[in-house]
């Protein structure tokens, strides 16, 4: 469907290991100016929101990286990350 490639491929969000046990945010920043959604996992639901100047990722799971470029942030559960791209 095409929601969950909009999921998979422009938010990002794929799992590392079975089940979203740990996950990755790798969001296509060159896919659209600005871009939010969310992803449901088997544990609970990533949201990522994308503007041209920042990504914001919010989880109420555990096990998550936000990965832009090459620096690696950790996304902890129930906490906001919002990082200055």
């Amino acid at each position: 469907s095409p929601i969950y490639l909009l999921g998979k491929y422009a938010l990002g969000v794929r799992p590392t290991s079975p089940a979203y046990a740990t996950y990755e945010v790798r969001p296509n920043l060159m896919c659209f100016g600005e871009l939010e959604g969310k992803v449901p996992t088997p544990c609970g639901t990533v949201s990522v929101k994308m503007t041209k100047t920042d990504v914001t990722v919010l989880a109420d799971v555990d096990g998550g990286t936000l990965v832009l470029g090459d620096k690696t942030y950790p996304i902890e559960k129930n906490q906001m990350l919002t990082v200055h791209i």
